[in-house]
């Protein structure tokens, strides 16, 4: 599994923001959030068990969403298709 995207990783004050330390450990957290539920077998027994929220494949995963972001269109990851490492502002032919 590689580097997960977050509302950080495109924002303009990645470098600089101070809320992005506490940021990064609520999502890590909602990430890893367990479930407990209780099942019935044939014998009527009842048994119980957790796993992760995030495993049980008909629920989105939840991104959390910081209110100070600001989008960074310069921004580029790893996994961008195309990405270059000129900047729009710089002469490029786009045609």
């Amino acid at each position: 599994m590689g580097v997960k995207e977050t509302a950080c990783t495109r924002c303009k004050h990645l470098h600089v923001c101070k809320f992005k330390d506490e940021f990064l450990d609520a999502q890590n957290a909602v990430d890893n959030v367990v479930m407990s539920s209780k099942q019935t077998d044939e014998t009527g027994k009842e048994q119980f068990y957790e796993r992760y929220l995030s495993s049980i494949d008909y629920i989105e995963p939840v991104k959390l969403k910081c209110k100070h972001a600001e989008y960074n269109p310069f921004t580029q990851t790893r996994c961008d298709p195309g990405a270059s490492d000129k900047r729009p502002d710089q002469d490029v032919s786009f045609f």
